[in-house]
């Protein structure tokens, strides 16, 4: 069933891969081309980002990252 809905996200235009990472930072799953490695780092240093920012504006935590 994830796979599906991830699968549903990667046919949007312009969207590459698909991704579920938890709050640990686990890769649970992704969804995208054949034989591409997901950018999984980079998609942890945005998430790392988005919440460092959060916390220093004092907007709160963040929940997802599309």
């Amino acid at each position: 069933m994830l796979q599906r809905v991830l699968a549903g996200f990667v046919r949007l235009e312009g969207v590459e891969q698909a991704m579920l990472v938890d709050d640990t930072g686990q890769l649970l799953a992704s969804v995208g081309e054949e034989g591409i490695l997901p950018p999984f780092q980079e998609a942890i240093e945005m998430i790392h980002a988005a919440q460092e920012t959060g916390h220093a504006l004092g907007l709160g935590q963040v929940y997802e990252v599309w």
